[in-house]
């Protein structure tokens, strides 16, 4: 591909039918328009548009069909759901055993050992809703 050009790389959620098929647009705006376009006509599809270096960085843009599932990332229901439970579990064993003058100790020691998991499980799920609204704004 030459300077300036883009392709559009479309894949399914499914592993056994990978496609090694990818179409050439001279322009970003060509090549986000037709993976918009068959997003549409193809909703268990996922289309990335990549820059005239190909697959060596992170796609320009990436446009989901409606139907589209990945199966290797972790779903916002998941993050939120452990998150959660990770979170607010170890803020009530942590306050439980300090409650108790921390004789047990092991409420404490798991609790504050699940805190952080849960809290970086919450703050990457409020930056993705962030940005996600902040896209449909832009």
């Amino acid at each position: 591909m030459a300077a300036g050009e883009y392709a559009v790389h479309p894949s399914t959620s499914s592993s056994s039918s990978a496609t090694h098929v990818c179409f050439v647009f001279p322009t970003l705006e060509d090549a986000v328009c037709y993976a918009g376009q068959q997003a549409a006509l193809q909703p268990a599809v996922r289309f990335r548009v990549y820059g005239h270096e190909g697959f060596t960085g992170a796609p320009v843009r990436e446009i989901r069909g409606a139907q589209y599932r990945d199966r290797d990332e972790i779903s916002p229901r998941f993050r939120r759901w452990l998150g959660s439970i990770l979170f607010f579990g170890g803020v009530v064993l942590t306050f439980a055993d300090w409650r108790i003058g921390f004789r047990s100790l092991w409420p404490s020691m798991l609790g504050t050992r699940m805190v952080m998991p849960g809290a970086m499980l919450l703050f990457i799920e409020a930056m993705v809703l962030l940005h996600a609204r902040k896209a449909r704004h832009s």
